[in-house]
């Protein structure tokens, strides 16, 4: 008999087959991860037995495994045994040996408490959807003619006088017509049940629409950026309302959690950092319900730069400590966690820690650890250029103008080694920012003017608050005498503040947000 938690039937032979395939395969659950395009917590509950898998991934490891359609067919299987239990149509789990039929013992009940059943004392029972199991015995009697009183167990005695009853009426009791009420009765019972589940493939989707949004976070303007990310946290809410299916919740939660993530992200973008706050503790609260550590650490995340630019850097290292602490974080997770610790201390002054913290983030590389919030990558991601660029500027706090322009120039080198759809614009013009303050502390006009040029051709829309905060910095250098009056950085002051007036505005969140799939 399978232990109480482990996977029977079709369920566990589906674990076992995926088990053998992977292993003959010679892979593991993070590389069919990155093949197939789900989560590799989603792989990992179906290999492990803990869930039945959703029909686009058992479909998905079918293929990848080259499984021949056993996966599917298990697949198919385990989910008619998982709607039967949960509709009381097949009964739950128990030793077979333990098992009588009810038939045996419902003429006994009939007779009272006590019964005289050829001198045997029967098994005490509980009743289990609709099983009678055993649950103590004591062996015939070794006087085959003495009467002895049977035990019954509370739960069946509870019900003798019913049965009782039944027995007595006898079968002209049992009309066509009220068996069949009772039918239609159990029918409607299973629909509403059934109908509180919702279908896999809509789950699917709003998960794909999250991945697409998060890893396109840099492509996509600000305002739509946040209207996007809101109307995939109100479908996922309303989801959650919509079925009670334990695996669905888990992957709903999750699913509003990253939303609620992508929301924080924008508002900061935006300037609304109140706003940034609040979506970020919905975030943390979402991964706190469903206890995964990966996206409390991203919202710890948040929350840490969200304090240090409104000017409480003790706050923001304390989140960010405690976003170290999270559980299962993978390295691109902890890289990013250590960029924002190393930017706290330097808000701090504290020069060693932020060194120590900077250098943490640029040797996190190994690339077995990993998670499935972070390896999304996008916004949810920390790549090795991001970090070179938020390196930069816990640089310039330290008053290293050196290391500053060394960090932003191959933050901007990398960039420039990569595709142009994988160059997201605002993150780009961060390092130009920086690396043009850099040069201002070095008095390189030339070289400040060249990096400020290409900040102050970025569109309005993509002009965020990191970004537009350097921007200013860069500004207030400028107003130093000798700066002001080289030539090469004439009339800059003036574009600037203009630049940084057309920033987005709150308002452009008002608009509608574009369609997205209902769940």
């Amino acid at each position: 008999m399978p232990a109480e938690g482990e996977p029977d039937g079709a369920l566990a032979e589906l674990s076992n087959l995926l088990r053998q395939l992977i292993a003959s395969k010679g892979t593991n659950n993070s590389e069919l991860s990155r093949q197939i395009g789900y989560r590799r917590q989603q792989i990992a509950e179906a290999v492990n037995g803990h869930n039945v898998p959703s029909e686009g991934l058992a479909q998905a490891l079918d293929r990848a495994l080259d499984a021949g359609g056993r996966v599917t067919a298990l697949r198919e299987q385990a989910d008619r045994e998982r709607k039967a239990r949960r509709f009381g149509l097949l009964p739950p789990r128990a030793d077979p040996d333990l098992i009588v039929d009810p038939r045996e013992v419902q003429p006994v009940l009939a007779l009272g408490d006590e019964a005289d059943i050829m001198g045997w004392n029967p098994p005490a029972s509980s009743v289990a959807a609709g099983r009678v199991v055993i649950v103590d015995s004591d062996p015939p009697s070794a006087t085959a003619g003495a009467a002895r009183p049977a035990r019954i167990a509370p739960q069946v005695v509870a019900g003798r006088n019913d049965l009782h009853a039944v027995y007595e009426a006898g079968p002209s009791a049992l009309s066509e017509g009220g068996v069949e009420m009772k039918a239609r009765k159990a029918a409607e019972h299973a629909s509403e049940a059934a109908a509180r589940a919702l279908p896999d493939l809509k789950i699917d989707q709003l998960d794909e629409d999250l991945r697409y949004l998060a890893t396109n976070y840099g492509a996509v303007t600000l305002p739509d950026a946040y209207q996007q990310a809101q109307a995939l946290l109100e479908a996922a809410q309303r989801s959650l309302e919509r079925t009670q299916a334990p695996r669905q919740l888990a992957r709903l939660y999750l699913l509003a959690g990253e939303a609620a993530a992508l929301c924080g992200s924008a508002c900061f973008d935006l300037a609304l950092l109140r706003p940034a706050a609040q979506f970020a503790r919905t975030a943390a609260l979402y991964g706190q319900t469903i206890e995964f550590g990966p996206l409390q650490a991203f919202a710890r995340g948040t929350l840490a730069y969200v304090a240090y630019w409104q000017g409480r850097p003790a706050e923001g290292l304390r989140h960010a400590l405690a976003a170290a602490e999270a559980p299962g974080v993978g390295t691109v997770g902890r890289r990013r966690i250590a960029v924002i610790a190393a930017r706290a201390w330097g808000h701090l002054g504290d020069a060693a820690n932020a060194r120590a913290a900077m250098a943490e983030a640029e040797a996190l590389d190994d690339p077995s650890e990993h998670d499935d919030l972070h390896d999304v990558d996008g916004e949810f991601g920390m790549s090795i250029e991001r970090a070179l660029m938020s390196n930069a500027s816990t640089a310039l706090l330290l008053g290293d103008a050196v290391a500053a322009g060394t960090y932003a120039q191959a933050a901007l080198d990398r960039y420039t080694d990569l595709p142009g759809e994988q160059r997201p614009p605002m993150i780009v013009a961060q390092a130009q920012a920086d690396l043009a303050n850099a040069r201002l502390v070095q008095r390189d006009a030339d070289g400040a003017a060249a990096a400020l040029d290409a900040v102050l051709a970025l569109p309005v829309s993509w002009r965020g608050n990191g970004l537009v905060q350097r921007v200013k910095s860069v500004r207030l250098r400028l107003l130093t005498p000798d700066l002001a009056q080289a030539g090469a950085l004439r009339g800059y002051g003036d574009a600037i503040e203009d630049w940084a007036a057309m920033a987005p505005a709150p308002a452009d969140l008002s608009r509608p947000a574009a369609p997205t799939a209902e769940s």
